[in-house]
């Protein structure tokens, strides 16, 4: 059943279409991914999907008034610490909520654990990676308990670990009887997860096929360049957990270290006072 339907939707900014005659239905107990190259329309559909944005023209209707939780591709940098920011947005929704500030604070605190935050602390989210601040961005829509999932490129910036732990909440979704849609460059967790895959192309549906979940991703290494604090550096860094490689120049640092433990490695060289210049895959494991 569906539970939002979109007819004949357009959507343009001054004179330039950005959607074109999408018709479209995101059905309980599935999850759709919304596929296609940069400025296709992805994010604005995603956008009209969840009511945030409104059509220039068609109709979106909505069975009932389902509970709708929405994650963009990607948060700030806040001069907020992960939980005064997830205890903000729950303050928000549980305006006319039965949920009680104990009760959220519960679900902040197990969803931070199993997502490895809990020791976060008070490091604020300017000084949080990319997968950093998506691991939080994904936390603020799940802890609504939504029956909508909208998800804007959730994969990206997460180590292996994380992405799988965020296909086993969406299939989760799923078995609910939740609709989740999520638009995303990352294919190979789109075949993971996806029981329906939406191509988009110039505003356009392009194509709308079934997908036969299952494609699980290789282990892959990623490249984290910082700058050690004065205080500290030398070959003990190269022993923090997951690291393969460590190169230093001076205060200069390069690691690699298994994406399933970056944003620890990453966590600890924050907290030693590290300065964080990059993160990038390097790929497979030798």
């Amino acid at each position: 059943m569906a539970i939002v339907e979109l007819d004949h939707i357009h959507k343009r900014y001054s004179n330039e279409y950005v959607l074109r005659d999408i018709t479209l239905s995101i059905r309980r107990g599935e999850i759709t991914a919304i596929v296609g190259a940069n400025g296709s329309g992805k994010s604005t559909l995603l956008r009209v999907v969840a009511g945030l944005t409104a059509p220039s023209g068609g109709e979106r209707t909505l069975d009932g008034q389902p509970v709708i939780a929405y994650a963009p591709d990607r948060l700030p940098k806040l001069r907020f610490t992960p939980r005064e920011y997830l205890r903000h947005m729950t303050n928000m929704d549980r305006l006319g909520s039965s949920i009680g500030p104990a009760e959220s604070a519960e679900k902040i605190e197990w969803y931070l654990e199993r997502f490895g935050m809990a020791g976060t602390g008070k490091l604020q989210m300017k000084d949080f990676s990319k997968g950093m601040l998506q691991k939080i961005n994904l936390i603020q829509a799940f802890l609504r308990d939504p029956q909508l999932l909208v998800l804007d490129e959730p994969f990206g910036g997460l180590d292996e670990e994380a992405a799988r732990l965020l296909a086993d909440w969406l299939n989760a979704a799923k078995q609910r009887n939740g609709a989740v849609i999520v638009a995303s460059h990352e294919r190979a967790w789109v075949s993971e997860v996806a029981d329906r895959i939406v191509a988009l192309g110039g505003g356009k549906i392009r194509s709308d096929r079934k997908s036969m979940p299952g494609t699980r991703l290789p282990n892959k290494n990623k490249i984290v360049e910082c700058l050690l604090p004065a205080e500290g550096g030398g070959d003990e860094e190269g022993r923090m957990d997951g690291v393969v490689r460590f190169e230093a120049n001076g205060r200069r640092a390069r690691y690699t270290v298994d994406s399933a433990q970056s944003d620890r490695l990453l966590r600890q060289l924050l907290e030693k006072g590290a300065s964080i210049i990059s993160v990038q895959e390097k790929g497979d494991l030798p």
